[in-house]
């Protein structure tokens, strides 16, 4: 009876040992999956930071766009102008032209006329 009795003490013992060692385990575990926990989280708002990020590109690129089109669209009207002013120029080089040729045939008809009438 005495060899029983040291046998579940014995087993009893080991039992207390594993249970002990199954104990640390799950500590150890429960620790390692809360730092898992914060590291996924902290990976997680670092996803959203980037995606946050990426979106704000995405409306900089597009904004940007925009810029380059109404730049485009300036840069036309200012070819546009350009054009009209040097059509201005030419038609006032001709006005001009026209104004001292029609100056210099009046002088000429009264120069004529002068000489017509010595």
């Amino acid at each position: 009876a005495q060899g029983d009795f040291d046998d579940v003490v014995n087993q009893q013992e080991l039992l207390e040992g594993l249970l002990s060692t199954v104990n640390q385990t799950i500590d150890t575990q429960e620790k390692h999956n809360e730092r898992k926990d914060r590291y996924m989280a902290a990976q997680s708002a670092s996803i959203d930071e980037s995606r946050q990020q990426i979106d704000d590109l995405h409306g900089q690129v597009h904004e940007l766009k925009q810029q380059l089109r109404n730049q485009d669209k300036l840069e036309a009207e200012v070819r546009e102008l350009r054009q009209q002013i040097k059509k201005q120029q030419q038609q006032l080089e001709l006005q001009k032209a026209a104004s001292e040729a029609s100056s210099v045939t009046k002088r000429q008809a009264t120069h004529s006329a002068s000489a017509k009438k010595r």
